[in-house]
Parts: structure tokens; C-alpha cells; sequence
């Protein structure tokens, strides 16, 4: 999101599952995703990707990058609140479904707190009148969350469970709508039609998006 945003080129190359084990071994640090620089260089961790994306000087839109959408941003990167990410697409199915309820749990006063502190920026973002890197990565956490969130709730939204406030949901449509987002999320793929996830998963077997 950060790169078609910014208006950044990158060429996205997705890794096979079975072509992990030999991959795994030559990736910074064993991971992924990472960054393939002109230079041939690899750059792995998703918080250092977001940030030189963003700052490049070719950007044709900025995103702050200040201490406190950098302190953002990397909070959506650790555990607890991270734990959205493999319960949608990397634990099998009955297992995310045993860990949901707890983590829900746990998320929601964590939430609950990034909320509060939306009510203290003088614009419709963390970051102000201008998105941050923060608001990126909170509003993928966010999605996915709300993606979890549709589990045993119908079309009711969690977001109105846990009685969040209008600039929370005003926030969430504010980043949809941006331009370069907007065309992002139109095109990725959906949960339940096998597109996305590690088999067995729930994005890759269980229809969540309403």
C-alpha cells in the first residue's frame, strides 16, 4: 500500500509455498517479505520497507514520517496486536479459530486505546491532515481484524461490538479512499476463493470479506 501510494514502482513477486525451504536460506534474517534494491541488495523487515519506500525521493506523495508515525508503525509490527496477520493466513483453520476469541480479547482494549489517541490528532489521521506510515499500518491491522471480525457476527461490524467512535470509522474510510489505496485494495485478492493465505488457512479457505 505504502508504494502505490507514494507512487513508487515496485514489481511485487510472490514466493510459492513449496519454494520457501530452499528460499528461506539465502533471505535476510530467514524472512520475509524483503525489498530487492537497484543495487541487487536485499532489505528485509516490513517496517524498514514501509520507511524507504516512503522516503523516496521520487515519491509523487508523501506520508509522515515523523517519530510518532514511525513509533506507529512499528507497534502494528509486534506481537499482540501482530497476531491478526497469521490468524488470517498462516494457522490452519480450526487453530486460528481456537486463538480468535482470545486474541480479539486482547486486541480490543489495545484498539480501544488507538481510538482514544485518534481523538487527540487535529486532522482526520494519526499523522495529522496528512497520512503516516502509522496509519498504514494500523489500518492493515485493522483490516484484518475486521476481516476476523466477521466470524460469528453476520454483517454486524466489530467495530460497533466494541463501540469505537465515528473518527475511528471515519478513519478507516479515509485511508480506503486514498488514492493509490483505493485501487490496492480493489485488486487484492479476496478471502475463501484460494488466491491468498497458506493452505488450510482461513483467508484461503473461509469467505470473510462483506
Amino acid at each position: 500500500m505504502v508504494a502505490r501510494y507514494s507512487g513508487v514502482p515496485v514489481a511485487e513477486e510472490m514466493v510459492e509455498l513449496e519454494e520457501w525451504p530452499a528460499l528461506k536460506p539465502t533471505m535476510p534474517k530467514g524472512q520475509l517479505p524483503i525489498l530487492r534494491l537497484s543495487d541487487g541488495s536485499l532489505m528485509p523487515e516490513s517496517v524498514d520497507i514501509a520507511l524507504f519506500l516512503a522516503r523516496q525521493p521520487i515519491a509523487t506523495r508523501q506520508l509522515v514520517t515523523d517519530e510518532a508515525s514511525v513509533r506507529l508503525l512499528a507497534w502494528c509490527a509486534e506481537p499482540p496486536i501482530s497476531m491478526a496477520n497469521p490468524l488470517l493466513n498462516w494457522f490452519d483453520k480450526d487453530d486460528a479459530a481456537a486463538k480468535l476469541g482470545p486474541y480479539l480479547e486482547e486486541a480490543r482494549p489495545l484498539i480501544a486505546e488507538r481510538d482514544a489517541e485518534l481523538q487527540t490528532s487535529a486532522g482526520p489521521f494519526f499523522a495529522g491532515e496528512s497520512p503516516g506510515v502509522g496509519d498504514f499500518g494500523l489500518f492493515h491491522i485493522a483490516s484484518n481484524i475486521e476481516v476476523l471480525g466477521h466470524i460469528g457476527r453476520d454483517d454486524a461490524s466489530i467495530w460497533q461490538e466494541w463501540q469505537l467512535s465515528s473518527k475511528w470509522i471515519d478513519w478507516l474510510s479515509a485511508i480506503a479512499a486514498l488514492p493509490g489505496v483505493q485501487e490496492y485494495l480493489a485488486e487484492r485478492p479476496k478471502t475463501g476463493v484460494g488466491a491468498m493465505g497458506k493452505p488450510g488457512s482461513l483467508a484461503l479457505t473461509t469467505v470473510l470479506d462483506h
